[in-house]
């Protein structure tokens, strides 16, 4: 078992999270090569809240993917099979035992 620590963090959202999440796939660059797509799913969702949806420019989104590719910045996406999704864009991961 780990911890993660996540820092300078630029966008995050975490949506049902429980005590008995079940995950589906642990996606993070740079061992997962994101597209520009997913990378605009993943910001504008981590983006958005549950009553405003965000939309990022083209530029924006090419940005952000080019600072992803360069390992500038890195990409972590939690999707469920059941309970909790979580996406975070941020400068770094340090993943330590508990």
């Amino acid at each position: 078992m780990s911890k993660l620590l996540l820092s300078g963090v630029r966008a995050v959202r975490i949506n049902d999270f429980t005590r008995q999440n079940v995950v589906a796939r642990l996606l993070i660059s740079p061992k997962y090569q994101f597209t520009l797509d997913e990378v605009a799913t993943y910001v504008n969702w981590a983006s958005s809240q549950h009553d405003y949806r965000a939309q990022a420019s083209a530029e924006k989104i090419q940005a952000v993917h080019a600072d992803i590719a360069s390992g500038k910045c890195l990409l972590f996406v939690m999707e469920q099979s059941a309970g909790a999704e979580a996406v975070v864009l941020c400068d770094t991961l340090q993943e330590t035992p508990l």
